[in-house]
């Protein structure tokens, strides 16, 4: 039986608590999602403030970070773990010694720390200027805009599947991008995109940004990435002729091949317009 639901990804940044946003995008296709949260204590928090100097250092931690933290400081949910194979923990912070350092990989050299670290190690770190929240892996790659950003693009990545029936993984190389008829016409992927999106009357997602880009209508989505050498995604759909349709359209114009198409075990939803 498939469950009806308004996905509301319209939301921006401003009109409404991040964790509103993620309950009201994530708990129609997992209700027991926020249950599981761990939040951290006051006095960790605050702890983990004393120990980045942050008073001290003229610094403070975004909004939406500092929310987050008192509702999921100590586990959120798996919302990590698709995308960056993570889970946060202000406890381990403090084990950790973790401290503030200068970005050298940022032309402005912000002030950041790490907040992450996945399974084999790997860091995240995240710039702690007012107005430059960048989040980047092992101090050198910029992934992400700012830490809301990076929320809705790890649920993403996690539950919307869960939304249509079937998902396909797809991905180019860079050199089969660059041998494609868009990086031979050297037009920007986002740019052609932004055309793609006009064609099946999608909408582009607030917390797309220049490495990630989601766009969506009530029959498909599809989220991609080019933070590292060429570039990956998934398209999520309910009809097998869409994807067809886009295999030979955007899909071969850019470069990319589709690898698997998987069966979602929720069934899909039936969606609501916005």
């Amino acid at each position: 039986m498939r469950i009806t639901s308004s996905r509301s990804l319209k939301i921006n940044e401003d009109d409404k608590p991040i964790m509103q946003r993620l309950r009201a995008y994530i708990e129609p296709v997992d209700c027991t999602w926020f249950e599981n949260l761990k939040p951290a204590k006051t006095s960790q928090i605050e702890e983990l403030k004393r120990q980045l100097d942050l008073d001290n250092l003229g610094l403070q931690f975004s909004k939406s970070f500092l929310s987050f933290l008192y509702e999921a400081g100590e586990g959120a949910g798996g919302l990590f773990c698709d995308f960056l194979h993570a889970e946060i923990s202000v406890s381990n912070l403090l084990s950790q010694n973790t401290c503030v350092y200068i970005n050298e990989a940022d032309s402005m050299k912000p002030y950041c720390f790490d907040f992450l670290q996945d399974s084999m190690g790997i860091c995240y770190s995240m710039n702690l200027d007012e107005n430059n929240q960048k989040i980047y892996m092992e101090e050198t790659y910029e992934i992400s805009d700012n830490f809301e950003k990076l929320l809705f693009q790890c649920a993403v990545h996690r539950y919307e599947r869960e939304y249509y029936l079937h998902t396909t993984f797809f991905s180019a190389s860079q050199n089969s991008f660059y041998d494609s008829k868009i990086g031979r016409s050297e037009i920007d992927l986002f740019d052609y995109l932004h055309q793609v999106i006009k064609q099946y009357q999608s909408e582009k997602a607030w917390f797309s940004d220049k490495f990630n880009f989601f766009a969506y209508n009530d029959e498909m989505s599809f989220i991609l990435n080019r933070s590292g050498v060429g570039f990956y995604g998934y398209i999520y759909f309910d009809d097998m002729k869409l994807l067809h349709e886009m295999q030979k359209g955007w899909l071969a114009e850019t470069g990319a091949r589709l690898q698997r198409i998987n069966e979602n075990k929720q069934g899909g939803i039936e969606k609501k317009k916005n």
